[in-house]
C-alpha cells in the first residue's frame, strides 16, 4: 500500500473551462515512482507483476479501469493480458494503429486524451471511456505493449498522470525482461 496521501481530485467548470483540483505534488510524484520501483524490483513472476500493476493503478490515479495489453508476435495483434474491469464491450486484440492503444504502439508516443468524445475512431461502439492516459511498454528499443488507464469523466487526468504513467511503464518494461529470465532459469533449473 502507498504511504503517499493526497487529496482526491475532481473535475470541476471554472470561467468555462473544465480543470482538475485536488491531486499530487512534486514531493508525492518522486515518493510514488521510488515505491514502484521497489514494488517491482520484489517480483519474480509475471503474473504477479501483471497484478501488481493493476493494483498499483488503482491506488494511485482513482481508474474506473486499467488495460496492460502486451504485442503477439504470432497473432500480429496487441493482445489484452489484463484488466481491472470487465468492460461493455470486452477487450479484444487490437491491430497496430487501431484505438488508443494501438495508435500509441504504431507510434511509440505516449497519449493523453482528456475527451475522447472528440475522437470516436479511438474507442469502440458503446464504451463508456471517455478520459484516457496510454504509454507505450518498452524494453530497450522494442515496444511490448502498451498499459492505459481510463476513467469515465472527461477531463480527469493531467500530464502529471502521463508522467508517473510513462515511468511505471519504463520500469514495467525492464520487470518483464528480469521477470522473463527468472523464469527461464527456474524453469532450466526444474529440468536438471
Amino acid at each position: 500500500m502507498i504511504d503517499v496521501k493526497y487529496g482526491k481530485r475532481k473535475v470541476v467548470n471554472y470561467r468555462g473551462a473544465r480543470m482538475v483540483v485536488g491531486g499530487l505534488t512534486a514531493k508525492n510524484k518522486i515518493d510514488i515512482l521510488l515505491y514502484i520501483s521497489r514494488e517491482f524490483a520484489q517480483i519474480n513472476s509475471q503474473s504477479e507483476l501483471f497484478e501488481r500493476v493493476m493494483t498499483l493503478c488503482e491506488e494511485i490515479f482513482e481508474v474506473d479501469n486499467i488495460h496492460l495489453r502486451l504485442w503477439s508476435p504470432s497473432n500480429q495483434k496487441l493482445m489484452p493480458v489484463k484488466f481491472m474491469a470487465e468492460s461493455d464491450p470486452p477487450a479484444r486484440p487490437l491491430d497496430s494503429g487501431e484505438g488508443f492503444s494501438g495508435t500509441v504502439f504504431a507510434h511509440r508516443k505516449s497519449m493523453l486524451e482528456e475527451d475522447l468524445t472528440r475522437h470516436p475512431e479511438m474507442i469502440d461502439q458503446g464504451e463508456r471511456t471517455r478520459c484516457v492516459v496510454c504509454v507505450p511498454v518498452m524494453y530497450r528499443d522494442q515496444v511490448l505493449g502498451t498499459l492505459s488507464i481510463e476513467k469515465h469523466i472527461p477531463y480527469f487526468y493531467r500530464m502529471d498522470d502521463l508522467e508517473i504513467l510513462e515511468a511505471m511503464a519504463s520500469q514495467l518494461g525492464l520487470a518483464l525482461n528480469e521477470v522473463e529470465l527468472v523464469e527461464g532459469l527456474m524453469e532450466a533449473r526444474s529440468r536438471i
